[in-house]
């Protein structure tokens, strides 16, 4: 994900930017039909949870939809967190 993207974004490295790289993801499976996504979001204290959740809601408002809140956790990034958690 180097470089520019097909949407746009110039340099929109996920590491680099925890906004863009979420929006792009989320952009990315609305652009395949998707509606219902899901966000894991980090624990507290980790500064870049809110920049990528900011870059999910932005992603999800710019097709008319809002966060659904049975399909936001957050969490610490582990596999288990992730597999154990009932979203959707």
């Amino acid at each position: 994900m180097r470089g520019a993207d097909p949407h746009g974004h110039p340099d929109a490295h996920p590491r680099r930017r925890p906004r863009d790289g979420a929006e792009l993801a989320v952009r990315h499976l609305l652009d395949l039909g998707h509606r219902d996504i899901a966000f894991i979001g980090g624990p507290p204290g980790v500064d870049c949870r809110r920049d990528r959740y900011a870059g999910f809601a932005a992603a999800l408002a710019t097709a008319g939809l809002e966060p659904d809140p049975a399909l936001c956790a957050r969490g610490p990034f582990t596999v288990p967190f992730g597999a154990e958690r009932p979203c959707g």
